[in-house]
C-alpha cells in the first residue's frame, strides 16, 4: 500500500521547488535580456542596410536628420526612408508621422517599455554630423568618412527633453548630440540639468552597453563611456 506524504515531507518538497525556482528565474531573465539584445542588433543592421541603400541612390549622401531642420515637416530620416520605399512603415507604426515618430517594427528596441517611448522607438542618428548635412550646412558624402568600421551610423538613443518636457525621465529620441567639446559638440551626456542631453542609451549589459551599427554595416555593443568619451572617434571628427 502506497504511503501518503506527511506534512513535513510536503513542506520540504515545496521549499526545494521554491529554491530551484529562485535559482532559475535570474537565469531566465538573463536569457531573455540576451535575446532582446540580439534582436536589437538585428534591427540596427536592417536599418543600416537601407540607409546605405538610400545613400547609393542619392549620390553617396546618407539621409539627413531632417532635410530642412524644421519640426513637423515630415522630412525626418524615418520619413525619407519610408516615403522613398527603402524602409516602408505600416500606418499603425507611426506615433506622429509629421515628426518622423515611428515607434514600432524594426524601429523599436525590444528593451524599450511603453512608458519610455517619446520620440522614436529607441534608435537615433548623430544629429549634427554626417547625416546629410554638417553643423555648417555642408553636404557630407560617405566617401568623406575615413573609417567606416569605427564611425557610428545609428545607435540607441534617449533624452529627458523630447517631446514630453523635461521631467528627469530618460525616454527615446531620434537623434544624438555629440558628447564633449569638439567641433560641433557641446553636450554633457552625464548632465541632469534641463534641458537634458540627447545621448546614447545603455540598455544592455547591465546598463553599461549601447548597441551601435557602423557605416560598414556591422553592429556591436559598445560601452557607454567609450561613446561618451568618443574613443576611436566614433562620432566622425576626422572627415576628409
Amino acid at each position: 500500500m502506497r504511503r501518503a506524504f506527511t506534512l513535513i515531507e510536503l513542506l520540504v518538497v515545496i521549499a526545494i521547488v521554491a529554491i530551484l525556482a529562485g535559482m532559475l528565474l535570474p537565469a531566465v531573465g538573463m536569457v531573455k535580456s540576451a535575446a532582446q539584445g540580439v534582436r536589437c542588433l538585428s534591427n540596427l543592421r536592417q536599418i543600416a542596410l537601407v540607409m546605405n541603400a538610400y545613400a547609393i541612390d542619392e549620390e553617396g549622401v546618407p539621409p539627413a536628420y531632417n532635410l530642412q531642420g524644421n519640426a513637423g515637416n515630415s522630412l525626418w530620416y524615418t520619413n525619407l526612408l519610408d516615403d522613398g520605399g527603402w524602409l516602408p512603415v505600416a500606418a499603425g507604426d507611426w506615433l506622429n508621422k509629421p515628426w518622423g515618430n515611428v515607434t514600432k517594427g524594426v524601429w523599436r528596441c525590444p528593451q524599450v517599455v511603453q512608458a519610455r517611448i517619446a520620440w522614436g522607438g529607441g534608435y537615433g542618428i548623430f544629429n549634427n554630423g554626417v547625416h546629410g548635412f554638417t553643423t555648417t550646412g555642408q553636404v557630407v558624402r560617405l566617401s568623406q568618412v575615413r573609417s567606416h568600421a569605427t564611425a557610428a551610423l545609428i545607435a540607441e538613443a534617449e533624452s529627458t527633453n523630447a517631446p514630453l518636457g523635461v521631467d528627469g525621465v530618460w525616454r527615446t529620441k531620434l537623434g544624438l548630440d555629440c558628447p564633449g567639446a569638439g567641433a560641433g559638440c557641446s553636450s554633457d551626456w552625464l548632465s541632469t540639468a534641463a534641458p537634458g542631453p540627447a545621448r546614447a542609451a545603455a540598455r544592455h549589459g547591465g546598463g553599461k552597453r549601447v548597441n551601435v551599427v557602423y557605416f560598414d554595416g556591422h553592429a556591436a555593443a559598445a560601452l557607454f563611456d567609450d561613446l561618451r568619451l568618443n574613443r576611436d572617434d566614433v562620432w566622425r571628427h576626422d572627415l576628409h
